[in-house]
This record gives C-alpha cells, structure tokens and sequence, in this order.
C-alpha cells in the first residue's frame, strides 16, 4: 500500500506506470474496434514513450528554465508508422495522444498531485511533439500517394484503351491521350489548333451540341453516339461518357469505338429484315397456296398453320396451334395419326399418311398429310414442315373406279357364264339336229338296198317325213330363240299326243338299232 501520494508528475508516471497503462487502453480500445487490433498492437510503443516522457518530466524539473529534450523522436516515429500499417489515419492517432494526456492529468488529479504550470507545459510539449513525429508517415505517404496516383492517372490517361480527351467550354480539345491519336490519325497539334466540332458529322452535329450544352450546366452525359472525321476523311462512330470539371470550364470525356459494332449492328438490322420480309413473302404465299401449310418446332408443337387450314377447318390459332389441330381429326383415325406422326418424329424421317378431316361445315373429308424434316446449317433438326390436301374426290373416284372394276368383273364373268352358256346350247342343238338325220339317212340306207317289203319301204318314207319335219321343227325353234332375243317370239298352243311323240322317237333310233342288228349277225 502506498505510504504517501506521487510528489510530481514524473514520480507518478514512474509509481502509476501500470494503472496509467490500462486506463489508457481502457479508453482508447473502443477507437480501434473496427481495425480489430490486438492487446500488443494497440500499446506498441506507449510504455518506451512515457518512460521518455518521464525522463523528460526529470530534466525539466531539474532546469526549470530549460526545455524538454525529446528523447521520442524515433519511437513516435516508429508508433506513426506502426498505425498507418494497420490502417488508422491522422485523426485517429491524434486522438489516441489527446486520450494520453487526460489520462494522465485524470491520474494526476485522482492521486491529488499539484502540477505546476511548467510540468504542464512540458507535458503537452512533449506530447504535441510525440504526435508531430507520429503523424510524419502518413504525410509522407499522402504526398507518395498522390505522386503515384498522379503517376497512375497519367499511365491510365495514356494507355487506356478508350479515346480519351479533356475539352474546353470553348470548343477546343486541351489534352489527348495517345489512343486518340491513334484511332483518328490527327496529330496532338491539329487536333489542339481546330474546334472540335470541324470533326463532328454534320448529320450528327447538332445532337452534340445539345450535348455539350448540358454539360456547360454541369450535368455529366452517361452516353451519347456520334460520328468523328479521321484524317483520311472517313468517319469513325464513337460512343461517349462525359462529364464536366466544376470551376475549370472543362470536360473530361472518354470514348469507344463503335465502328465495327454499328457495321454488325447494321448488318444484323438489314438481315433481320430480309428475314422479316422473307417470312411476311412466305406467310403471304403460304396464305394463297392451293394446300393447307403447317409448320412444328423440334418439341412436335406446331407453331404455324396457313390460312387454307384455317378456312378448311374453322379452327382459329387460339385452337389450332400447339397440338389443338388434332382435334379436327376423325376420331377413327386420331390413334393411327398420332401414332404415324410420333414414330416419324423420333425418326426424324418424313411421312405421309391419310385421315378424314373435320371441315368448317362439321362434315369430314379425306385429306393426305405429307411431312418432311427441318436441319439448320449444323444438322440440328429444327422440326416439321408439311402439307394437307384435300384428297375427298380422288377417294370417291377411287370408289367409284372400285365399284366399275367389280361391275366389270361381274360383267366378264356373265360373259364367260353365256358363253359357255352358248357352246353347251350349240353341242345341244348340234345332238338335237343329229338324230333325225340319223334316222333319215338310216331309213335312206335301206331303201337303197331295194330289199324292203311294200309295208316296211312305205314306212320308211313316212319317218323319212316324219324326221325331216322334226328337223324343221328343230330350225324353227332355234329361229324362235333369236325371236326371244328380238321380242318377237309368238306361241302356238296346241294339245300333244305323248303316244306319237313316244312313237317318233322310236322310229327315229329303230334304223340304228336295226343297222346294229344286221351287223351283229353278219359272219
């Protein structure tokens, strides 16, 4: 325990050395929080500088007319240095050596020392001192920093790869960096000899001065397109950012050249709008073509029906786009369309196949559907292009040709029936008109002979009659068939004795049988 309080304030900087100490860091911590220092970083060189102060403190108690010799020069230095690697700043460190002093004039006062005016003075000496020494670096590595970053805008300005310039409120170009000269091929000297504006298109004149006049009202452009002559009397385009530089009458202003962009953008726009009218060409002649149009994406969807499949189903592009077109396919045949079309798809090979078709009027009609692949210049399949016909005539041809073709064929074969008809008739008659010859020639034969009685020669010669008659009967009937076929056959009805017919047919074979006879028994 202390016997008797601190007589000066050196005393009390050598007996309260430690409590001095951690109000110091108590009070100064909270300063350094978001540099997250540590215990030894925060102290560094604070326990070398107050055995220094008070070393000083005893000098100049000793000559109280001299003054303090500053033994801190280095260590403050050093502390100076130590903070600006961590990342204080000037006023950090100046109040870290405000919060010093009151420590210690708070320590002073607590322990009830009587400092007198000249201890005073050569506290706050040498603390001011300490403080000047500290804040050294960090001058030095202001005025380095703003030598470097002058250096880096020179470097910037000189090898940016923009155009770059800083231009007068009075129309003249001060500065160029070298990709300016570069790019327009104008020297530094033509360029600061002309007004800028001498190299502005004339179609692009007028927007850069409305331009510049915003700028003159120290509003900064963020981007703004214009064209600027070269030396060799072409124009490049430009795109620019620029902004004013308050109280100098200047402007600070950066370009890109756009050239090459604006010839790709050009190009694309022309092509975008062959593109444009080839597609309005082909929808228009899609439109008018005779056949309905259909086009589907690489997913099957179809994003495009002409206005011939419109017209021929009543469907609309709310219905008929995407997959809605199925619905105008007779269910019948839906299935086996689906199926033909999938197939082919996963294939990516064309098709073609029949369905019936839904018309505008409810009525369905045969159509053909033919489909063939899309690739790009890569191969890529891109999807389906194809075409609908009606086909509703060709197929009610068909039938009716199906329809000839069996009339024909039922044509032919009653043909061949007749005709068989006819020789089975022919062979009938050809008997038919045999057998009474038969007989005549028969009887003939035997008269010839002269060996036949009175009796039997006149009876010959009655079925002679009788046979010949027949035989005109015969005639008579095959004349009555032409007469049928004529519509001109009459008919005689008369009563008929089965007897005689009986009769004459055996009259008619009895010379063959007795013809027989007689060569049976001959030796």
């Amino acid at each position: 325990m202390r016997v008797c309080p601190p007589a000066s304030l050196a005393e009390l900087l050598d007996t309260d050395h430690e409590a001095l100490l951690e109000d110091w860091v108590a009070r100064v911590s909270p300063l350094f929080t978001h540099l997250r220092l540590s215990r030894e970083q925060l102290i560094d060189a604070l326990p070398a500088f107050l055995d220094e102060l008070r070393a000083a403190l005893e000098e100049a108690e000793e000559d109280a007319g001299g003054s303090p010799s500053l033994h801190h020069i280095e260590a403050s230095r050093a502390h100076g240095q130590q903070r600006l690697g961590l990342g204080a700043d000037v006023p950090l460190v100046t109040r870290e050596y405000a919060v010093l002093r009151d420590c210690i004039l708070a320590r002073a006062e607590h322990e009830d020392v009587d400092v007198p005016v000249s201890q005073l003075r050569v506290l706050c000496t040498c603390i001011d001192s300490a403080l000047a020494q500290a804040a050294i670096p960090f001058a030095i590595d202001s005025a380095e920093r703003r030598q470097a970053e002058a250096e880096e805008r020179e470097r910037f300005f000189q090898l940016s790869p923009d155009i770059v310039c800083l231009a007068g409120l009075d129309g003249y170009i001060k500065r160029v960096n070298a990709n300016f000269v570069v790019s327009l091929g104008w020297s530094e000297t033509e360029l600061y000899q002309r007004p800028f504006m001498d190299l502005v298109h004339p179609d692009d004149q007028e927007f850069t001065r409305s331009e510049l006049h915003k700028l003159s009202q120290g509003i900064p452009t963020l981007r703004f397109e214009n064209r600027l002559r070269t030396r060799d009397g072409d124009y490049r385009w430009l795109a620019w950012a620029s902004r004013p530089v308050a109280g100098m009458d200047l402007i600070y202003a950066a370009a890109r050249d756009i050239t090459e962009q604006k010839s790709v953008t050009h190009e694309r726009e022309r092509l975008l709008e062959a593109v444009r009218d080839s597609e309005a060409r082909f929808r228009n002649m899609a439109d008018h073509a005779p056949v309905m149009l259909w086009v589907t994406n690489a997913q099957g969807s179809t994003t495009y029906l002409n206005r011939g499949w419109y017209s021929f189903t009543g469907q609309t592009e709310a219905t008929g786009l995407g997959h809605g077109w199925l619905d105008a396919i007779h269910p019948d045949d839906l299935e086996r369309t689906r199926r033909i079309f999938g197939e082919a798809h996963t294939a990516r090979r064309p098709f073609r196949l029949d369905y019936r078709l839904r018309g505008a009027d409810g009525h369905h009609r045969w159509a053909v559907d033919t489909g063939s692949p899309r690739f790009d210049a890569d191969g890529h399949f891109l999807g389906y292009i194809g075409s609908v016909i009606d086909i509703s005539d060709r197929k009610q041809a068909e039938v009716e040709r199906e329809a000839l073709l069996a009339r024909e064929s039922a044509a032919r074969h009653e043909a061949e029936e007749a005709s068989q008809l006819k020789d089975e008739f022919l062979a009938t008659v050809s008997h038919e008109l045999r057998t009474p010859l038969t007989a005549i020639l028969g009887w003939v034969q035997l008269l010839r002979t002269g060996h036949l009685s009175e009796p039997r020669r006149e009876r010959a010669l009655e079925t002679i009659e009788r046979n010949a008659r027949s035989q005109g009967q015969l005639i008579e009937d095959l004349l009555d068939v032409s007469r049928i076929i004529s519509g001109k056959l009459k008919l005689d009805v008369s009563p008929v004795d089965l007897s005689a017919v009986v009769q004459q047919a055996l009259e008619s074979v009895r010379p063959a049988a007795d013809s027989a006879r007689t060569r049976s028994m001959k030796p």
